[in-house]
């Protein structure tokens, strides 16, 4: 499991360019989590903050730039790429649930210490 943010920031930061695609993936399922971002920022999660499969979102990553495809038709996998790039980075994703009255100072404490806040969120109520 991952969280969405995670997927996206990986597809806004770490795409290898534009002569790759992805295919064999599930595109209503991307449809469903991600919307157009603005400038530099290709996909924006819908719901940020949720976590999801990587597995649910995989499909093959594959050339389609002039000359001689690298992978000599293999391709890669989405999520090899995913995996590679995380373990490269510096910070990771955490997901925590925080009573609605401490959320504006839990915000302010994690901004104060460098993190990147992708969610508010609206209050989680319990089912009855």
């Amino acid at each position: 499991m991952i969280v969405v943010d995670e997927l996206a920031r990986f597809m806004n930061v770490a795409w290898p360019g534009g002569d790759w695609y992805l295919a064999e993936h599930a595109e209503f399922l991307w449809e469903q989590t991600f919307t157009d971002g603005g400038p530099g920022e290709i996909y924006r999660p819908l719901h940020p903050g949720t976590p999801i499969n990587l597995d649910d979102f995989d499909g093959r990553v594959c050339w389609q730039g002039a000359g001689r495809d690298p992978t000599r038709g293999a391709g890669h996998r989405l999520s090899e790429l995913f995996w590679r790039w995380r373990q490269q980075l510096d910070s990771v994703a955490v997901v925590a649930f925080v009573p609605c009255e401490q959320l504006e100072t839990v915000r302010a404490q994690l901004e104060a210490a460098g993190c990147l806040v992708t969610t508010a969120g609206e209050p989680i109520l319990p089912s009855r």
